[in-house]
């Protein structure tokens, strides 16, 4: 605590058997306190003709992050805060996914709220759903600068506001039923993918699939 009192320094790698013991209370506590597995979100997705050219948000603090180490990838702030936006990607093997329930097959037009630091712009990702699947690139920069704001001290996360760029990422076709919209990295020029706010799913004339 002296020599690190902001705590910035991050000492697990260091400490791997202290890591361990610590997940294992947190296992213990959370099984005690919660004896079910928190189940996952499933967003509905009603049919295209109901929603009259309205489109559908999958925001980022509903997604559900995966990791193979249970780090490189995060929500800023905590999970489930709606001003909350998924960042520090780095790790290649993690996914982000959004459980969906589609009342009928149709297809839909994908677009993503990103941001993007100049060093990691030309990151390659990639968007499936069931056998759909489509790579995209965010091609250029577009930082998280925070929104011009009267407070004298600007907000933290997740109460933060961020300036957004819209990236079209192409038609996904969604099967009837409960699926997975998942978003993988492919490859990075720099440390980080690119941050993501949320997915919107807009409505396409006569896709619906029999």
């Amino acid at each position: 605590m002296l020599s690190d009192p902001g705590q910035r320094l991050d000492v697990a790698d260091n400490n791997p058997e202290v890591v361990s013991a610590l997940e294992l209370e947190f296992d213990n506590w959370l099984k005690d306190v919660h004896p079910l597995p928190p189940t996952e979100p499933v967003i509905p997705i009603p049919s295209q003709k109901s929603l009259k050219g309205r489109s559908i948000i999958l925001p980022a603090h509903e997604a559900i992050l995966m990791s193979s180490s249970g780090r490189g990838i995060r929500h800023a702030g905590s999970a489930g805060y709606a001003n909350s936006w998924i960042t520090d990607w780095s790790d290649t093997e993690a996914a982000i996914s959004w459980s969906v329930d589609a009342t009928a097959a149709q297809q839909w037009k994908a677009t993503l709220l990103v941001a993007c630091e100049p060093q990691d712009a030309g990151c390659r990702l990639r968007i499936s759903s069931g056998n759909s699947m489509r790579d995209f690139v965010v091609p250029e920069s577009h930082q998280t600068d925070f929104k011009r704001s009267r407070e004298r001290v600007p907000p933290s996360p997740p109460y933060a506001g961020r300036n957004w760029r819209e990236l079209s990422v192409g038609t996904l076709s969604l099967s009837h039923g409960r699926q997975e919209i998942r978003i993988i990295g492919v490859n990075r020029p720099g440390l980080c993918f690119a941050e993501i706010k949320s997915l919107k799913l807009e409505p396409l004339k006569n896709t619906s699939q029999r």
